[in-house]
């Protein structure tokens, strides 16, 4: 090796740098070649922004046709340019929101998971997943896995937002039925919706397990346990649950009926007189109140409430049962103001 390229006995490499782009005196010398290299720079870099471009066109495309519903003309645009480019990541992307808008989800899959696969920073794209997984596939834990890795990621805060609240529904909808108090709640009052009496009270009851001050499950159990003719266990139920929440709307009313069903008359009286009181919007609570007053033979308060609870849009049964009352009371409070009327004659006299 000649001497001057040793330094201290270590060899010095000659340079890599492109021979055009190396000392002015070499480039000079190389007047030809430092040209035809440039040229082909030129080429390269244009070819580069040539498809960038025509990609961003076919995008623009793509929305256009999205827009206006035409969706196979989405997948053609797409799929043309992706054997021009077909290691651009958004075409997949684009094409895949096209696919789902025809119900063609395996196809839409694919194309996310090519999509994820050439860039893996593509949030856009693991949402996109992880939506498909949760609501086409029932595959759960790998739509919260994307939803996971998308947040990680992401740059929009709203995104990120969203991200996070679907990442809280999919990990609650992973839980053990009975493992959450509210949980149990929420599949208690399906159960009780569908008529499966014996399910829903096991839910309830686990729900209260869980969370001794759930006012709402005790609630829940008392009407249920009234539906099953157990007036006795549902008046714990309710007594329970005014005591956790005294101001909760119609408690005070399905205790009154809970003792009227068991012969507490006395004590069901001041539960629908509360029940009126602390909830003057019921129409339910007014109109038990008037039973009451009107078996007391207070005729006048009890028309009054009466006609109160029909101003509250009661349902078509209780509308019928309200005036049915009213038609009953209206001769009596007319012969008993009768009556009054004929006593203040006689005191006159």
């Amino acid at each position: 090796m000649p001497a001057d390229e040793r330094r201290c006995g270590i060899p010095i490499m000659r340079s890599t740098v492109p021979f055009c782009y190396r000392s002015g005196k070499e480039f000079r010398g190389n007047k030809v070649f430092a040209a035809l290299f440039a040229a082909f720079v030129v080429l390269l870099m244009s070819g580069e922004f040539k498809l960038a471009s025509a990609t961003d066109e076919t995008i623009a495309s793509v929305n256009k046709a999205m827009e206006e519903g035409r969706f196979k003309d989405a997948i053609g645009l797409c799929s043309e340019a992706i054997k021009l480019d077909p290691k651009q990541s958004s075409l997949y992307f684009q094409r895949a929101r096209a696919y789902e808008m025809i119900n063609q989800f395996d196809k839409a899959v694919d194309d996310l998971n090519r999509a994820i696969e050439l860039d893996p920073l593509n949030s856009e794209a693991m949402e996109a997943l992880a939506e498909v997984y949760e609501t086409r596939f029932s595959r759960f834990s790998d739509s919260l896995r994307l939803y996971k890795q998308a947040a990680e990621i992401v740059q929009d805060p709203y995104a990120g937002k969203r991200l996070q609240a679907n990442i809280a529904v999919l990990e609650n909808r992973l839980q053990k039925d009975d493992t959450s108090a509210v949980r149990c709640w929420h599949w208690g009052n399906i159960k009780a919706a569908a008529g499966d009496l014996s399910k829903a009270e096991r839910y309830y009851t686990q729900a209260i397990r869980l969370d001794p001050a759930m006012f709402q499950a005790y609630f829940s159990r008392g009407l249920l346990r009234m539906k099953a003719d157990r007036a006795k266990d549902a008046l714990k139920d309710f007594e329970e649950a005014i005591k956790l929440s005294p101001s909760l709307r119609g408690a005070y009313m399905q205790k009154g009926l809970a003792n009227q069903q068991i012969g507490n008359i006395e004590q069901a009286h001041r539960d629908f007189e509360n029940a009126a009181t602390m909830d003057p919007h019921d129409p339910y609570a007014q109109f038990y109140f008037g039973l009451v007053l009107e078996t007391g033979k207070d005729f006048q308060d009890a028309l009054q409430h009466y006609n109160e609870a029909l101003t509250r849009n009661p349902k078509p049964e209780l509308r019928k049962m309200i005036q049915e009352r009213i038609s009953a009371l209206d001769p009596m409070r007319k012969s008993d103001s009768k009556n009054n009327a004929d006593r203040k004659t006689k005191d006159l006299w």
